[in-house]
């Protein structure tokens, strides 16, 4: 019984290497096949820069005026730097005040601690609304190296309202 599998897995090794070899000889015309690697180094030719605005209010209204007067000005201070106008973008306005599972952890972590100790938590007033928008800006890089670096405009000194 061995011997007869044995037989059997050594016609089917044959007849998949009769098989491969035809496949390999059968070529359409005009194809050219190849196997390799190659490594292109690409240098740069672009800087991206993604700033995060929040803005905080009583109410929606107040918080989106906010938001919209920071946009206005990093819009402003990215043009005054260089960055391609077409390439400074606002994304949607999402809700801030939506906590991570890392600050839901810290939170239920701390009132377990205060109420071990015997302390009531301090209840607070509402919370302010918080929104946040993400802004991109691009500009082009031309040179390789360290020229990348000289060709971008120095930055101003001017203080962050």
């Amino acid at each position: 019984m061995h011997a007869s599998r044995r037989f059997g897995w050594y016609i089917g090794f044959i007849i998949l290497l009769g098989l491969s070899g035809q496949s390999r000889g059968q070529t359409a015309e005009g194809t050219v096949t190849g196997v390799g690697s190659a490594t292109i180094a690409r240098s740069p030719n672009l800087l991206r820069m993604t700033v995060e605005l929040t803005a905080e209010a009583k109410d929606i209204t107040a918080a989106l005026e906010k938001l919209r007067a920071a946009e206005a000005d990093a819009r402003k201070r990215l043009l005054a730097i260089g960055a391609a106008e077409r390439s400074v973008k606002l994304s949607d306005v999402r809700d801030g005040s939506v906590k991570s599972q890392r600050q839901l952890q810290m939170e239920m972590y701390t009132r377990q601690q205060m109420s071990a100790r015997g302390r009531k938590p301090a209840t607070s007033p509402s919370a302010p609304v918080k929104l946040i928008a993400t802004l991109t800006a691009a500009w082009a890089l031309n040179g390789s190296g360290d020229e990348l670096l000289t060709h971008l405009p120095p930055p101003k000194a001017t203080p962050l309202a």
